[in-house]
């Protein structure tokens, strides 16, 4: 970690290319220097089922990675919450794939009109984080396309 970055890129002077840097946020900027808001719960905005709302909160998500330096946004989460005890479901905006891509894209669309990237995530199976480095995600293709791809997908 470097700074505010969780990840980053490095510039490429002889191409004119200033590097980037990377934070996690779907909550909010992630070890910020400083203060930063921490936002509500993405299942919480999502059962307002306000677009205008979803797309203010990425807007001013979007503004506070901005101002800080910070270029890619590692958010939203888009996972679909099939296991509600799951450690960062919360993250996600519920089960319904439909919901899910319809909110993702408000946030995205907020985001990245501060000019900042913003990166849909954890793509496809990433849904639990007890053992989550030893375990699998079996998931049946109907199901991968219908309901796991689909937020994703729209997001795109």
């Amino acid at each position: 970690m470097t700074g505010v970055c969780v990840g980053s890129i490095d510039p490429i002077e002889r191409k004119g290319f200033k590097g980037l840097c990377l934070q996690d946020g779907p909550a909010g900027v992630r070890f910020a220097n400083g203060t930063a808001t921490s936002w509500q719960a993405a299942i919480n905005t999502a059962a307002t089922f306000d677009r205008t709302l979803l797309y203010k909160v990425g807007e001013a998500q979007g503004n506070e990675f901005y101002q800080r330096g910070i270029n890619v946004a590692l958010a939203p989460a888009m996972n679909i919450q099939r296991a509600p005890a799951a450690g960062r479901i919360w993250e996600s905006y519920g089960e319904d794939p439909f919901l899910a891509g319809q909110c993702g894209i408000e946030v995205i669309k907020g985001m990245q009109s501060k000019g900042v990237i913003a990166t849909a995530k954890h793509y496809i199976g990433n849904d639990q984080e007890n053992n989550r480095g030893a375990s699998s995600s079996n998931i049946p293709e109907q199901a991968l396309w219908e309901v796991y791809m689909e937020p994703f997908y729209r997001a795109v």
